[in-house]
């Protein structure tokens, strides 16, 4: 399972990574971002706390996400 879990944090890695180099400041991007922070640091507290800046940043940008 962990296996899984990896190649697909991995994968999902390189889409957002491709979505931040054309729109970096984009809400929907930033939520992914935190989102994948959030999934990828699972038990870290460092992980959550990036996860939730990328959250906060993304309802900055569009109050409506």
């Amino acid at each position: 399972y962990s296996d899984e879990r990896e190649r697909a944090l991995e994968k999902a890695r390189g889409f957002i990574e491709r979505a931040e180099a054309l729109e970096p400041d984009r809400a929907e991007v930033l939520a992914a971002r935190g989102f994948w922070e959030r999934d990828s640091g699972y038990a870290r507290p460092e992980g959550l706390r990036r996860a939730l800046e990328f959250f906060d940043r993304s309802l900055v940008a569009n109050p409506s996400s």
